[in-house]
């Protein structure tokens, strides 16, 4: 099938299109991909500092009763 210049333009532009649709998923799926490590890492933090607060409020009763 010969194609005239204007279905040819549009075939090409077709293509840009889909190669561009195909990065941009592969770019939202890259930035979703590093949200998800950063929420595991976000979690991590929380439960060590969660685990934290406990020994210092420990500590606090602990020297409470010291100067009682």
């Amino acid at each position: 099938m010969n194609l005239n210049n204007y279905d040819r333009k549009k075939e090409d532009r077709k293509i840009r299109n889909r190669y561009s649709a195909q990065l941009s998923r592969i770019r939202k799926k890259n930035e979703i991909d590093e949200m998800k490590r950063s929420l595991v890492n976000k979690d991590v933090i929380i439960d060590k500092l969660k685990n934290e607060v406990e020994i210092l409020k420990g500590t606090i009763e602990t020297l409470r009763r010291e100067i009682e």
